[in-house]
């Protein structure tokens, strides 16, 4: 998701400019990892194997030219011998011939001698010389034999283990925030759901209820090695020694809304809202062309965001599988809600005209482009009056269109933490 992201920063810098990139800057520095050793030890295996599949018509090639070869000089070699000794006996019979008729020419007898000798060595270095040879590319050939022969034996014992094995993932690290938004001294993050029925056109529906879980210890980054501080996982929190399962650790989005527009005002929050709403679709369009899309198939995306002291909103993490467990009376509810809502934009009877802008508590704000709040609704005439009341469009903007922060990026379709059902209780632990 991370390199995705990047690469889209990078294109709407050279599209557009570096400042319009920047609202992409939602996510911390994170790395990856190196993979173990022995993954290496598989790419290069799987090289080995790929290279013996690719071309082993080839090798078996080398090694019948390689015996051919062989029979082609072992037959040479026994040439030589046979001539050799043919000019030998030869020599020989001219000796004696020699000897017998003109026993008075000594010299031609030493010079036939001599000639005879260096026959007889002559064929005797060839005979070495081609035995060597022979004995050279045939321990070639079995050595090659045998070395196809083990790595052919090994792909099919070893890299079948290999295969079998389940392999370490690629792990990822981020840059830890260490100036968290808290609430009476205490870490959280957000839990909000976006529903995508579609990559291609993309098309994007965001749930306006959710929730913040809380840590069950307050914050302080001198126990950096506390996960009861650090981690606000529910499946951590409820092992806390003091946790208190009927108390909780969770926040509905409703509540915590309200909390802020206590203390910021509603331009303030309205800004965050947005940025939040910028994290869903700039992550989204970050991963649009590889995500293989099917019109038959929908995805419901649990995003983890985590606010800083300045109200900035940090992307933590997707989930493409969010917990749909039930920790309280309130979770069942929401999460109860939450997939009958789906259902009904999913739409499997066949009962919606497509042009809905809200179904149940999910609201469209993409759908192959921004989606602006309808004026004619309750939330757009309530949008234009506080907009009349707390005006704050950009200073180039003509259109009428709710004007949300410094990106001068028009308002979504997205009301998250305005739900109309009853929201979960907004008290905090007693601790506070």
């Amino acid at each position: 998701m991370v390199k995705n992201l990047k690469r889209l920063k990078r294109k709407w810098e050279k599209e557009y400019n570096k400042q319009e990139s920047q609202i992409l800057d939602f996510f911390p520095t994170t790395f990856e990892l190196p993979v173990r050793f022995y993954q290496h030890i598989w790419n290069i295996i799987c090289l080995l194997k790929n290279f013996i599949l690719k071309h082993g018509n080839v090798l078996e090639w080398y090694i019948s030219c390689f015996v051919v070869a062989v029979v082609v000089v072992a037959a040479a070699a026994v040439a030589v011998v046979v001539v050799a000794v043919v000019a030998a006996v030869v020599v020989a019979a001219a000796v004696v011939v020699a000897v017998v008729v003109v026993a008075v020419v000594v010299v031609v007898v030493v010079v036939a001698v001599v000639v005879a000798v260096v026959v007889v060595v002559a064929a005797v270095v060839v005979a070495v010389v081609v035995v060597a040879v022979v004995v050279v590319v045939a321990a070639a050939v079995v050595v090659a034999v045998v070395v196809v022969a083990v790595v052919v034996k090994f792909e099919q014992q070893t890299v079948g283990d290999i295969q079998n094995r389940e392999l370490p993932e690629t792990y990822v690290v981020s840059k830890y925030i260490t100036n968290p938004y808290l609430l009476c001294g205490r870490k959280f993050d957000l839990r909000v759901y976006v529903l995508v029925t579609s990559f291609n056109p993309l098309k994007v529906w965001v749930y306006r209820d959710g929730f913040a879980r809380f840590s069950n210890t307050r914050f302080s980054l001198d126990s950096i090695d506390d996960q009861y501080i650090h981690l606000t996982n529910i499946a951590v929190q409820k092992t806390a020694p003091d946790y208190d399962a009927e108390k909780g650790c969770k926040w509905s989005i409703g509540c915590l809304r309200r909390h802020l527009l206590s203390i910021y005002g509603y331009k303030k929050v309205a800004e965050l809202f947005h940025q939040v709403d910028i994290i869903f679709i700039g992550s989204l369009l970050s991963v649009q062309k590889i995500i293989i899309n099917d019109k038959r198939c929908f995805e419901l995306y649990g995003y983890d965001i985590l606010l800083d002291d300045n109200l900035r909103p940090w992307l933590l993490e997707i989930n493409a599988c969010p917990s749909l467990t039930a920790s309280s009376k309130e979770d069942y509810t929401l999460k109860t809600n939450l997939l009958n809502d789906m259902l009904d934009v999913v739409d499997l009877e066949g009962r919606l005209t497509s042009f809905e802008k809200r179904v149940g508590d999910f609201d469209l704000i993409w759908d192959d482009g921004p989606i602006h709040p309808a004026s004619d609704t309750t939330e757009g005439w309530l949008i234009n009056a506080l907009n009349t009341i707390n005006p704050f469009n950009s200073e180039n903007s003509s259109e009428s269109v709710h004007v949300f922060g410094p990106n001068g990026l028009p308002r979504l379709n997205s009301f998250l933490g305005c739900t109309s059902r009853q929201s979960a209780r907004c008290k905090l632990d007693s601790k506070c």
